[in-house]
C-alpha cells in the first residue's frame, strides 16, 4: 500500500530587530547606548499542504472506538493523529505528532486542514496557544519560546499583525507593548528597554519613526521629539542631568530644543546650561557652527560665529575682563559653565541666581513689542521685574512640574506643555480670550511640533525655566499693552514692562497654585490619567488632520478642532447614549472652556485645543461614573410596573388600602416602646416602696456600667461608619477608573478603527 501525500511543514523565521540608539551625546558618557531588541523567533508557523481527501483508506492501521468513530490514525511514515474524523477527512479536535521533526500539534481541524483554537508544540518545548487558519497561526494567541520570550497578542498570516506585547526576557522587565505590522513595531507603542530605558511613541518597520520620547530613568535623561529611522531627526528637546551644586539639593539640567539629523543637533537650536546661560544658533554635528548667540547668566549678551564649536570673531568687539574666548567655548554640553559657583562669596550676591532665561531674547520678543517700546531701557525695566519676582516663579515653576508624575531622581522637574496649560487656566488667562489664541501667540515665537499637513502643540513638550519666564513675557505684551490708563490728562497705553507688572501681580500671583479642573485634583488619579495622554493626543492629531482635509481653516497653526465636531466625533463613536447625553457633554466643555459660553448659550464652532479635549474627555468619565447606579432604579421601576399591570381591579382596590410597610414597622415600633416605658415606669413604683440603700448603690453602679457599655458601642458604631466611608472611598475611586479605561478605550478602537479605513481608501485611491 502505497501511503497518501503526507502533511508538509514549513518553517519560517521571524526579522531579528536590532535597533541602535545612535547620534546622541558621548561627550557625557555615553548617553545612548546601542540596544539589542533582537528577536529570534524560529519556527514560525506549521502550514500543511496536500491532505490527500480519503487519508484514512490509506493508512497502515485503522482502530475504530466502541461508537464505530475512527479516533487513531497511523501512517506508513510514522506520523499519528488522534482525533475525530468526518467523511474521511480529519474534522473535529484531534493530536498530529510528526515522526520526522517531533512536531505536535492538538486542536481543532477542519476538512483535512488545521483551522481553528489550538496548540502547536515544538521539539525545542516553544509552543503557541492560539488561534489557526490553515496550519498558519492568525487570529489571537500566545507565541512561548524556549529562552522565554513571549508574545501575546494578533497574528495574521503566521506574523504579528495588530496589537500585542512581546517579552524579551523571562520577568518581563524588557518588554514591548503595542502595534504591529508583518512582525515589525509599526504604530504606536511603548518600549521598556533591559537597562531601565523607556520609549513611548511611533514606530514603522521595526524602528522608531515619528513622535514619540525615550526616558532614561537610570540618569534621568529624556528626549522628545521626531525620530526618522530609529534616530532623533527633525525637532526635538533633550535634557539631562549630570552636575550637582555642593549648595542645591537639585542637580541642574542641560536642555537642547531645537532641529536634529541624524540623530545629532543640526541646524538651529537653543541650549540651556545648568549655570543660567543659554546658546541660540546654529549646530553641525553636535557642534556650535555658524552664527549664534550667547546669552551670559549675568544677562550679557554677544553676537558671535562658531567653528566647530570655536569662536573665530572674537575679537568684533571688546569683551569684558571676566569674560575671554576661552570661557565663552566652554559653553557646550561637554563642560558646562559654572566658574560662579567657585567664585567668590562676595560676586555671588551681585549676579542673578540661576535665572536661567530671565535675560530676554530679541529674537522672541520682537514680534510681539511695537517699535517705539522696543528700546534698551524698557528692556533693563522688564529684567527688573523678573529679578524681583523670580523666586515665586520659581515656586510655581516646580509646584506645575511635580503635577501628574511620579518621584524623579534627585527632585529634578521639567515642565511640560499640558502642565503649563494647566497653569494658565488656573491665573484665567484663558478666560478673556481662549487657549487656542494663546497656543498662537506662544507658537510664533516657540512653534509647535510639525507633521505633514498638521501642527499641534506636544503635551509632552519640555518647557524650561527660562522659556517659561520668556513666554509669560510674551504673553504680558499681547495681553496687557492694550490696556489704556489716563496720565496727565493723556490717555496712553501700558508699557511692557506695565503690562508684565500687571499680568505677574494681577493673575499670576493671586490664582496660581489654585488647581481647577478635573485633570490634577487627585494625585492618584492624575497619574492614572496621564497614561492615556500621549495616546490620546495621537487621536487627537489625526481627527483634526482628517478635519483639515475638508474644511480648510483661515486661522494659522497650531490647529484645533471645534466643540461642533468633538459632538459629532462622540456621535459617530456612537459613545452618546442615556448615560451621556448631548447636554452633559455641552456642560463638560463649558466648563474646561469657557469661551464655549453656557449650556442655554453655547458657541459651537468655538475652539477646543487638546488641553480643552483632554479635559472634556475625562469630565465625560466623571459623568458616567456618577450615573453608573441609574439603570439599577430603572429596572427595579420596570418590575415594579410590569407586576402592577398585570393586577386586576380588586386585587389593586386591596393593595391601595392596605398599609405600607413603612407604616406599619412605625405603629409596631411605638407600640412595643409604650409598652415598655409603661413596664419602667411600673418597675420603678414598686423599687421605691422596697428598695434598700444597699441594693439602690448596686443599682447605681450597674447604671454606670450600662453607660460605659453604651459609650463602648457608640465608638464600634463609629469605626465602623469610619470603615464604611474609607471602602466607599476605595469603591469611588475603583468605579472611576474603570468607568474612565472603558470610555478611553472604546473612544481610542474607534479611532483607530476610522484610521484603518482611511489608509485603506488613501491607498485604493
Amino acid at each position: 500500500m502505497t501511503s497518501p501525500s503526507t502533511p508538509k511543514i514549513e518553517i519560517l523565521d521571524d526579522e531579528e530587530n536590532i535597533i541602535n540608539v545612535e547620534g546622541e551625546e558621548d561627550t557625557h558618557s555615553e548617553y545612548f547606548s546601542t540596544l539589542n531588541a533582537g528577536e529570534a523567533d524560529l519556527n514560525n508557523y506549521v502550514q500543511l499542504f496536500d491532505l490527500y481527501p480519503q487519508i484514512i483508506r490509506k493508512c497502515s492501521r485503522v482502530s475504530k472506538s466502541k461508537l464505530g468513530i475512527i479516533n487513531e490514525i497511523e501512517y506508513g511514515n510514522g506520523n499519528t493523529f488522534e482525533g475525530k474524523v468526518a467523511n474521511d477527512m480529519l474534522h473535529g479536535h484531534g493530536e498530529f505528532h510528526w515522526s520526522e521533526t517531533g512536531l505536535m500539534y492538538i486542536g481543532d481541524f477542519k476538512e483535512n486542514k488545521i483551522t481553528g483554537h489550538g496548540k502547536i508544540i515544538w521539539p525545542n518545548k516553544s509552543e503557541y496557544i492560539g488561534d489557526v487558519v490553515d496550519g498558519i497561526r492568525h487570529g489571537f494567541g500566545t507565541y512561548t519560546d524556549s529562552n522565554g520570550l513571549q508574545y501575546t497578542g494578533q497574528w495574521k498570516n503566521g506574523k504579528k499583525q495588530g496589537k500585542g506585547r512581546l517579552n524579551y526576557t523571562t520577568d518581563g522587565s524588557s518588554h514591548y507593548d503595542g502595534e504591529w505590522d508583518s512582525g515589525l513595531r509599526h504604530g504606536y507603542g511603548v518600549y521598556h528597554y533591559s537597562n531601565r530605558a523607556t520609549y513611548e511613541g511611533q514606530w514603522k518597520d521595526g524602528k522608531r519613526h515619528g513622535e514619540g520620547t525615550m526616558h532614561w530613568s537610570d540618569r534621568d535623561e529624556i528626549y522628545t521629539g521626531s525620530w526618522v529611522n530609529g534616530k532623533q531627526n527633525g525637532l526635538g528637546c533633550h535634557a539631562w542631568h549630570i552636575l550637582r551644586v555642593r549648595t542645591s539639593q537639585y542637580s541642574l539640567p542641560n536642555v537642547y530644543d531645537g532641529q536634529w539629523a541624524n540623530g545629532k543637533r543640526n541646524g538651529l537650536g537653543t541650549f540651556h546650561y545648568p549655570n543660567g546661560s543659554k546658546y541660540v544658533g546654529y549646530w553641525k554635528d553636535d557642534l556650535k557652527h555658524g552664527k549664534g548667540t550667547l546669552i551670559l547668566k549675568d544677562g550679557r549678551i554677544f553676537e558671535r560665529t562658531f567653528y566647530e564649536d570655536r569662536l573665530i570673531d572674537a575679537n568684533s568687539d571688546s569683551l569684558p575682563s571676566s569674560v575671554d574666548q576661552p570661557s565663552l567655548e566652554r559653553l557646550d554640553t561637554r563642560i558646562p559653565l559654572v566658574t560662579e559657583y567657585s567664585s567668590d562669596p562676595t560676586e555671588k550676591n551681585s549676579i542673578l541666581k540661576d535665572t536661567s532665561d530671565s535675560n530676554l531674547l530679541e529674537n522672541y520678543l520682537k514680534p510681539h513689542i511695537s517699535p517705539s517700546d522696543y528700546t534698551h531701557s524698557e528692556l533693563q525695566n522688564m529684567q527688573n521685574v523678573i529679578t524681583a519676582y523670580l523666586t515665586p516663579l520659581r515656586s510655581m515653576y516646580r509646584f506645575y512640574g511635580k503635577l501628574g508624575m511620579k518621584q524623579l531622581p534627585d527632585n529634578t522637574i521639567i515642565l511640560r506643555y499640558v502642565q503649563f496649560c494647566q497653569f494658565l487656566k488656573d491665573c484665567k488667562l484663558h478666560q478673556h480670550t481662549s487657549l487656542a489664541a494663546l497656543d498662537r501667540i506662544i507658537a510664533v515665537s516657540y512653534g509647535s511640533e510639525d507633521g505633514d499637513d498638521i501642527s499641534v502643540q506636544n503635551p509632552e513638550k519640555l518647557i524650561s525655566f527660562g522659556t517659561f519666564v520668556n513666554i509669560l513675557v510674551i504673553l504680558a505684551c499681547n495681553l496687557y499693552t492694550q490696556e489704556e490708563s489716563y496720565v496727565h490728562e493723556k490717555i496712553t497705553k501700558s508699557k511692557p514692562s506695565d503690562a508684565l507688572l500687571c499680568l505677574i501681580t494681577q493673575a499670576i500671583l493671586t490664582n496660581s497654585c489654585k488647581l481647577s479642573g478635573v485633570l490634577y485634583q487627585d494625585s492618584e488619579k492624575s497619574k492614572e490619567i496621564h497614561l492615556f495622554l500621549q495616546p490620546l493626543y495621537q487621536a487627537y492629531k489625526f481627527l483634526v488632520r482628517i478635519k483639515r482635509k475638508f474644511q480648510k481653516s483661515i486661522l494659522p497653526p497650531p490647529y484645533t478642532m471645534t466643540v461642533r465636531s468633538f459632538l459629532f466625533i462622540l456621535k459617530d463613536f456612537n459613545l452618546l447614549n442615556r448615560k451621556l447625553t448631548v447636554k452633559d457633554v455641552l456642560e463638560a466643555v463649558c466648563k474646561c472652556n469657557p469661551v464655549v459660553g453656557t449650556i442655554e448659550e453655547y458657541n459651537s464652532d468655538a475652539e477646543l485645543t487638546f488641553f480643552d479635549f483632554f479635559e472634556a474627555l475625562i469630565h465625560c468619565t466623571l459623568i458616567l461614573m456618577l450615573k453608573k447606579d441609574e439603570p439599577q432604579l430603572e429596572s427595579v421601576n420596570d418590575k415594579i410596573k410590569t407586576i402592577t399591570s398585570d393586577l386586576t381591579i380588586r386585587q389593586s382596590r386591596r393593595l391601595s388600602r392596605r398599609p405600607s410597610t413603612s407604616k406599619q414597622l412605625k405603629s409596631n415600633t411605638g407600640k412595643k416602646q409604650k409598652e415598655k416605658k409603661g413596664k419602667t415606669k411600673r418597675g420603678a413604683e414598686n423599687r421605691k416602696i422596697s428598695i434598700s440603700p444597699e441594693m439602690e448603690k448596686s443599682e447605681n453602679q450597674k447604671e454606670t456600667l450600662d453607660e460605659l457599655i453604651d459609650q463602648e458601642e457608640q465608638l464600634l458604631q463609629q469605626n465602623s461608619e469610619l470603615d464604611k466611608t474609607c471602602s466607599s472611598i476605595q469603591y469611588e475611586v475603583e468605579t472611576w477608573e474603570s468607568c474612565m479605561r472603558n470610555f478611553l478605550n472604546k473612544f481610542l478602537q474607534s479611532v483607530e478603527e476610522l484610521q484603518t479605513l482611511h489608509n485603506r481608501i488613501y491607498q485604493l485611491n
